[in-house]
C-alpha cells in the first residue's frame, strides 16, 4: 500500500494531467510534498481555487480521491472556512505544478504563517519553520500576516521572529 506522500503526488498529477482546474494544496500534505517534513498526516488539505466552491468541485474531488483508495474523510476542504477569512487570500498564491489541464498553487509564506499559527500547535510551528526554510523570505509580507493573523498568531511571529529572520 502507498503511503500518504505518494497519494499526495498522484492525486495532484490527477488534478493537473486529467481534472483540470485549480487548486490549492494546504496543511500537512503541503509540508510533506513541498517542505521536507517528516511529520504525519491523514489527510490532504486541498481545495478548488474560484469564488464559489460547489458540491460538484468537491464530488470530483472525492471522486479521483477513491481512485486512489483514499477516503472522502482523508480529502479535507474544511481549510476554505479559515481561507476565507483571510481578505484577499486568492492574490497571495503560489504555482507549484502545471499539467495539461490544470495548476496547483501553494499559500504564500505570509498566508501559510497565518493559516497555521492561527491555530499554533507545536506541528503548525515545525510546519511554519519548514516553510520559512523553503520558500523565499520575500514572500513573507508583515502587513497581510497582521491583517490575517489573531493574538496567538501574532505572538508565535514576536516570539520566533529573530530566529526566522523577519
Amino acid at each position: 500500500m502507498r503511503g500518504i506522500e505518494d497519494k499526495v503526488s498522484l492525486l495532484l498529477d490527477d488534478l493537473c494531467q486529467n481534472v483540470g482546474g485549480e487548486w490549492l494544496l494546504l496543511g500537512g500534505a503541503l509540508a510533506l510534498h513541498l517542505f521536507e517534513s517528516k511529520r504525519i498526516t491523514h489527510d490532504i488539505d486541498i481545495v478548488p481555487i474560484k469564488d464559489q466552491v460547489g458540491p460538484l468541485d468537491l464530488k470530483i474531488l472525492f471522486e479521483r480521491a477513491k481512485l486512489l483508495s483514499l477516503s472522502p474523510e482523508q480529502v479535507n476542504s474544511a481549510v476554505l472556512h479559515f481561507l476565507e477569512e483571510c481578505e484577499g487570500w486568492q492574490k497571495h498564491l503560489v504555482c507549484v505544478q502545471k499539467g495539461q489541464k490544470g495548476k496547483i498553487f501553494r499559500p504564500s509564506l505570509s498566508l501559510y504563517m497565518a493559516l497555521k499559527l492561527n491555530r499554533g500547535t507545536a506541528i503548525d510551528v515545525e510546519d511554519v519553520e519548514r516553510a520559512i526554510n523553503y520558500c523565499p523570505k520575500t514572500e513573507f509580507q508583515d502587513a497581510y500576516f497582521q491583517v490575517w493573523a489573531n493574538a496567538k498568531a501574532k505572538k508565535h511571529l514576536e516570539t520566533h521572529r529573530a530566529k526566522w529572520g523577519f
